[in-house]
């Protein structure tokens, strides 16, 4: 069976979202044992390109998300465990805001 990523959470999310209207908690995110994705962080954003046609600015995006990632990888406390590159790569394109170039 699939493993929960941060199963201590999941309470205190389920909680966090019963006091926030319109939020509805729908379980923990889980993989299979021995998952591994089939390509890098990079070319699996970069191949949504054929799908996501009103994001033209996606090759933009994932190199400003190259810096901010390896920036902030950068200044990981000495003996803090980092992320890997493609992951913190993951979280500065989920968290990225285009600003003034969203329409």
């Amino acid at each position: 069976a699939p493993e929960p990523i941060a199963p201590p959470c999941s309470q205190a999310l389920e909680e966090a979202c019963r006091q926030i209207s319109m939020t509805e908690y729908r379980g923990s995110l889980c993989y299979p044992n021995g998952f591994k994705p089939d390509a890098d962080c990079e070319q699996s954003i970069l191949s949504c390109m054929g799908v996501l046609p009103d994001v033209p600015q996606l090759p933009y995006i994932v190199k400003d998300c190259k810096k901010i990632a390896q920036d902030r990888l950068s200044k990981a406390a000495v003996g803090v465990k980092a992320l890997d590159s493609d992951r913190a790569l993951a979280i500065a394109v989920y968290s990225y805001d285009l600003g003034m170039m969203s329409c």
